[in-house]
């Protein structure tokens, strides 16, 4: 979520940056304040939102800013319709506080969510365990399953959240949870393993670098969950923080366990 932060934050800036910026045109000048307060905003306005259109990326990534090209707006509007009074201060810093660190992680979770509903049984893959004896996952289970890959440095940084899932869990039979290594052709599977030796999970290795294709999965880390059926019921993100409401892990989980 590393990402997600960033745009919090910006949002978070940008809707106080022109809030007061509108208020000190405001004090400052007794006419024109309109056309000066349309002035302020309609360059970052017009810059950015050619930014969004003429980037190359999919849709989706696109909509992911767009609260922050709405904020300029949102700042101006409050500051042209407000009196400038300690209470007003308090509430726009509360509004400025929740749509840039509630509401703009879970829309960036919800535009970039291009997997979800899905429905799709788990394929065969050939897989080991960290002793290097073939695996089978065991039946009737709900599987929680992190998919990573070597090179991806923000993976290993996210293990520890998935073990203190796993720990959240332990008392609950019903679930089980694992680490999949999906390998790269300059793989050296002893050193792969290396880098989760130390934790609890449960890690294991797919042996074929078809894993990918067979998962439809190009990008890592990515969070499964697989349900009793043996069917693929959540591919995503691990959302387990407080202010992410749109596929939160904790409500998954529940909601896929076999009663």
């Amino acid at each position: 979520m590393s990402g997600a932060i960033n745009w919090m934050f910006q949002v978070t800036i940008t809707l106080i940056l022109f809030f007061l910026s509108s208020i000190l045109i405001k004090k400052t000048f007794s006419k024109g304040i309109t056309i000066k307060l349309i002035a302020l905003v309609t360059p970052f306005v017009v810059l950015y939102g050619y930014g969004i259109i003429s980037s190359m990326q999919p849709l989706n990534m696109k909509l992911r800013v767009v609260p922050v090209l709405i904020a300029p707006i949102l700042g101006l509007t409050f500051s042209f319709l407000s009196n400038y009074n300690l209470k007003n201060f308090i509430i726009y810093g509360l509004f400025s506080s929740i749509i840039g660190y509630l509401f703009m992680p879970n829309w960036i979770e919800y535009v970039t969510d291009s997997e979800n509903p899905i429905n799709k049984e788990f394929p065969k893959l050939s897989i080991l365990d960290i002793d290097d004896k073939p695996f089978k996952f065991p039946k009737n289970k709900t599987i929680i399953m992190d998919l990573w890959s070597s090179n991806c440095g923000v993976c290993i940084k996210k293990f520890p959240e998935f073990e203190n899932l796993k720990n959240k869990y332990k008392e609950n039979e019903k679930i089980e949870f694992y680490s999949l290594n999906l390998p790269l052709k300059k793989d050296s599977l002893k050193n792969v393993k290396r880098i989760v030796r130390n934790y609890q999970f449960t890690s294991l290795f797919a042996q074929n670098i078809d894993a990918w294709k067979k998962l439809n999965n190009s990008t890592v880390p990515k969070i499964l969950i697989i349900n009793a059926s043996n069917k693929i019921v959540y591919k995503g993100n691990l959302n387990d923080k407080w202010y992410l409401l749109y596929n939160d892990i904790n409500k998954l989980i529940k909601k896929n366990t076999k009663n």
